[in-house]
C-alpha cells in the first residue's frame, strides 16, 4: 500500500467484506452486528478499525493507528470527514473526529473508494500499517488468524476465494471446520460460522 494510503489500495468492498468477516470468525474480540465488523483494539490497544456497509453495497472503511497515522495530530488536522456522502453515520464520525480518534477514512459508492484530500507532506494515515490484509493477496489474511501449518493455511485460503467469489455454501464450512479441526478447542466453530457468516450475506 501507499503511504499515505491511496484509495485504489483498498479491494473493492465486496472482497473486503468477506476479508473482514472471515477475520471474526478467527478472532472472538472482531465483533460483527450484521451490518459493521468492528476490530476495537487491535489485540494491543494500538490501532483499530470498523468496516460498515449498507443493503445497496456502500460502505464505509475507518480506523487509526497509533504509530502510523498522523493526519488528526498535525496542528491543521486533516479534515478526514470532507466530501463524505451524506448516508456517512455522520452522528458518529463528527463524534470520534471531535475526539481526534480518526487516522482514516473511505467511503465505496459507485464501484469505487474515495477519501478527503490529504495535504501534500502529510507522511501516512495508518491504514497500510492497521489493516496491510486489506490489499492485495489473501496471504495477509492469514498472518491475523491463528491458522498454522500448510494444509491448514492452504484450506483457509481457498475457502475466502470461494468467500470473495461468492461461492461458499454450508458444506465449504463445515469442511474448513473440519480441516482444521485438533485438540480440545477447534479453530473454528462450524454452527458460529454458518451464522455469521448467513448474517453476512456471504453463505
Amino acid at each position: 500500500m501507499h503511504r499515505p494510503s491511496l484509495p485504489e489500495d483498498l479491494l473493492p468492498a465486496d472482497r473486503l467484506w468477506a476479508r473482514a468477516v472471515l477475520l471474526h470468525l478467527f478472532d472472538a474480540d472482531i465483533t460483527f452486528d450484521g451490518d459493521e465488523v468492528l476490530c476495537p483494539d487491535g489485540g494491543g490497544g494500538s490501532w483499530w478499525w470498523s468496516l460498515g456497509r449498507r443493503p445497496d453495497g456502500r460502505a464505509f472503511f475507518w480506523g487509526q493507528d497509533a504509530d502510523g497515522s498522523h493526519g488528526h495530530l498535525r496542528d491543521d488536522p486533516v479534515d478526514f470527514l470532507a466530501g463524505g456522502p451524506e448516508w456517512l453515520p455522520w452522528d458518529e464520525l463528527r463524534h470520534e473526529a471531535a475526539g481526534m480518534t480518526i487516522g482514516y477514512l473511505y467511503w465505496w459508492q459507485d464501484g469505487a473508494w474515495a477519501r478527503a484530500p490529504y495535504p501534500d507532506d502529510l507522511e501516512d494515515d495508518g491504514l497500510a500499517m492497521s489493516v496491510p490484509w486489506a490489499g492485495g493477496g489473501p496471504e495477509g489474511v492469514l498472518a491475523q488468524t491463528p491458522v498454522e501449518g500448510r494444509e491448514s493455511e492452504e484450506a483457509v485460503l481457498a475457502f475466502l476465494d470461494r468467500l470473495e467469489r461468492g461461492t461458499a455454501d454450508e458444506a465449504a464450512v463445515r469442511a474448513l471446520a473440519g480441516a482444521l479441526r485438533g485438540g480440545d478447542d477447534p479453530a473454528l466453530d462450524p454452527d458460529r460460522a454458518l451464522a455469521s457468516l448467513r448474517a453476512a450475506g456471504l453463505v
